[in-house]
């Protein structure tokens, strides 16, 4: 009987037990996201330049720590110029800029990118006009298409023919000509590759000795992809722009630097219209930007380089700032889309070929005080009308080509 009971006893406590169980509410167990990403070997200038064939394996860090999942979807805006697979290993392909982006992949769609530069050993870059350390009258040697340099103790006031060079072998000289402003006359300096990151220039009585740095510190790029350069402690200068919008909006300031100065947006086909800020006094152009349409330059603007819109065929109408006191040389040549143009009053003189092979230019106004015009800034133009002052060159320039001229 008292085993009876006791058995009795012991169902009633499982059942109980079990009965405990099934009311009970067990708290639904929570995925963890990722709330931050960050790649930590890459520095706040979001650009990393390497060689063809060069490697690059990317860190990351991932918050929170205890995220359930950390895996990260790796890719490149183009994979001809560089590649990365998915464990984040960057491999340089070709010549050129690409976008690496990252985005997690346990939904949260946390995204992380920079911009990398591939570029060829063989190749050097010779510019000169400008030193962003000294002022207008120093000179660099670009020794690889990174931006990075030597700088050139060279002589104020001298210029050395820029280019663009392949060495395909080391010891090889090239002949450069350097002209002197003063005399206007030429002498011929020779460039010889030692080996692959030294260089000697010498004119036969003076020689200078330059190194390649491959770590580049002084080009900087931002989030959307302009690329640019510090001018002193309070200004920056675009130098190009490796993003893949149609239309860019440049920036008034990056990093507290007020941008002033838009060096060259040239060879980007992609970009249809360029909004430029009212801190910009300077460009140099958007030479061969052949999908261009418009471009928005602030009245600020006081100098337009050679070139400026060269080859631009798309490009319909432009608004020219009221300070520019010149159109320079093939300004806009082979802008075959340009129907009409306007010059501001400020403008004196007109340079060679400024308009050149402008098919579909069908009229061109000058302002009264206009001192001179180059013979052929029409060249390739046959349908004209020019729009000027009584008694003033333009007048003159119309009857000396035989086009139509109507007074303003």
């Amino acid at each position: 009987m008292k085993k009876v009971i006791m058995c009795m006893a012991s169902m009633a406590i499982c059942l109980l037990a079990v009965l405990l169980i099934g009311n009970t509410t067990y708290a639904a167990s929570k995925t963890v996201k990722v709330t931050e990403l960050k790649v930590t070997n890459i520095d706040s200038i979001n650009f990393y330049s390497m060689r063809v064939s060069g490697t690059l394996q990317i860190k990351t860090s991932i918050s929170p720590q205890n995220a359930a999942n950390k895996n990260i979807t790796w890719s490149s805006s183009d994979k001809t110029i560089a590649s990365v697979n998915r464990k984040g290993f960057v491999t340089g392909i070709s010549r050129g800029f690409c976008k690496i982006t990252g985005i997690t992949k346990d939904g949260s769609n946390k995204k992380v990118s920079f911009y990398v530069r591939v570029y060829s050993e063989k190749e050097f870059v010779c510019s000169y006009g400008w030193d962003y350390d000294q002022g207008p009258y120093g000179c660099k040697l670009y020794l690889s298409p990174t931006g990075e340099y030597s700088k050139a103790d060279i002589s104020a006031g001298e210029e050395i023919e820029r280019g663009s060079y392949t060495l395909d072998v080391v010891n090889k000289t090239i002949t450069f000509y350097k002209n002197h402003n003063t005399d206007n006359t030429k002498k011929i300096w020779n460039y010889k590759i030692v080996t692959r990151s030294k260089l000697v220039l010498s004119d036969g009585t003076t020689q200078v000795t330059y190194t390649r740095n491959y770590k580049n510190t002084t080009i900087r790029c931002t989030g959307t992809g302009l690329l640019y350069v510090p001018n002193g402690p309070d200004q920056a200068i675009i130098l190009r722009y490796a993003g893949t919008d149609t239309t860019l909006t440049i920036p008034s300031r990056i990093n507290k630097r007020e941008v002033t100065w838009v060096r060259g947006i040239s060879e980007n086909t992609q970009l249809e219209q360029v909004i430029i800020p009212d801190s910009v006094t300077q460009i140099d152009g958007f030479k061969n930007c052949t999908n261009l349409k418009k471009v928005t330059i602030p009245d600020r603007v006081i100098f337009l380089d050679y070139s400026a819109f060269e080859n631009c065929v798309s490009l319909e109408t432009i608004k020219l700032p009221s300070e520019l006191t010149a159109i320079r040389e093939q300004t806009f040549k082979g802008c075959t889309s340009l129907k009409s143009i306007e010059l501001p009053e400020q403008i004196t003189r007109v340079g060679s070929e400024a308009f050149c092979n402008c098919v579909n230019l069908e009229s061109l106004y000058f302002p009264k005080g206009i001192k001179e015009i180059e013979s052929d800034i029409l060249k390739g133009c046959n349908q004209v009308v020019i729009y000027g002052y009584k008694d003033t060159c333009a007048e003159d320039f119309a009857k000396e080509n035989n086009l139509t001229f109507i007074e303003r």
